[in-house]
């Protein structure tokens, strides 16, 4: 069976709303004013976080690829935008669109149902 990246995707979402039995390891507030990574704990593994974008538009790629304000995926202030995967994560990086953003972190261990 051949699973798109956006199957897969929505496959892991729905097991973890299922199957959530995580625990939240960590946190952190960035500001963003110029290119930006996170900095994971090292607590625990860390494969799903949740990040909040106040106050500024963010642009944002995790593949590693740098974003710009015209290149990647832009979310507005206000909004909250949800990673899987510890490779994403990590690879993570985000700019302003304009001005200065604040960002912030909560970083999770979920179990997530192996087959």
């Amino acid at each position: 069976m051949n699973i798109s990246n956006q199957g897969l995707l929505a496959l892991t979402k729905i097991y973890a709303s299922i199957y959530n039995k995580g625990v939240a390891v960590g946190n952190q507030t960035l500001t963003v004013d110029a290119l930006k990574s996170l900095t994971i704990p090292e607590t625990q593994e860390i494969n799903y976080c949740k990040i909040y974008v106040g106050t500024a538009n963010i642009s944002y790629w995790v593949d590693g690829s740098t974003p710009t304000a015209s290149q990647g995926l832009v979310v507005a202030a206000g909004t909250t935008i949800e990673i899987y995967g510890t490779t994403n994560i990590e690879r993570f990086k985000c700019i302003p669109v304009s001005g200065t953003a604040t960002i912030q972190i909560q970083y999770y261990n979920i179990d997530i149902p192996r087959h």
